[in-house]
């Protein structure tokens, strides 16, 4: 792992804090992901690193900032990049069953309103990892997601592309829909 533990824990606290449960998809997200944008030549490996830089501003915290708070001006600044990312998890989708795991920091608030059964969309690009150990290091509170091979959620193994392939990224789409079990 080349981060500190300390820039890892910011990466997940400051992009996915306050936690919000929707139960549907923002309408400024719905019109970007529906825009004319053509994303037929991008350059996957171009696209999954940006995302995985580290920095004050680096895009993957602005994305998903943007996206928890629905900031339409944010959002439609980075549209062509949101919809290229799209793109490039579809085009290196992975259907194969696979247990990932999500580290958080949460609140006694966020976490009294988690239960059984619950149903909900995580509003972000969400960075899981196959590995547990490393989840941990990004908060006490562990999600262990099981994907089946016909879940219809999409998601791509970014480890290859990554700066940090140690971290053995599986991302999902921003609006994923999970339940807790």
């Amino acid at each position: 792992m080349s981060r500190s533990e300390s820039g890892i824990s910011s990466r997940y606290i400051t992009t996915t804090l306050p936690v919000t449960w929707p139960k549907s998809r923002s309408e400024t997200y719905r019109r970007i992901t529906q825009s004319d944008v053509h994303t037929e030549s991008i350059n996957i490996d171009t696209v999954f690193r940006k995302w995985t830089i580290e920095g004050p501003d680096s895009c993957y915290k602005q994305i998903n900032r943007a996206l928890l708070h629905d900031d339409h001006h944010s959002l439609s600044i980075h549209a062509n990049y949101i919809n290229e990312l799209r793109a490039a998890i579809k085009q290196n989708l992975s259907w194969e069953p696979i247990k990932v795991y999500r580290g958080l920091k949460f609140n006694s608030f966020s976490e009294d309103k988690i239960h059984v059964g619950m149903t909900f969309l995580w509003p972000t690009f969400s960075s899981t990892s196959r590995d547990r150990r490393v989840a941990k290091m990004f908060g006490s509170y562990l999600f262990e997601i099981e994907a089946s091979s016909n879940d219809g959620t999409y998601r791509a193994d970014i480890s290859n592309y990554s700066q940090y392939q140690g971290e053995k990224e599986i991302l999902f789409y921003p609006y994923s829909g999970f339940r807790v079990c």
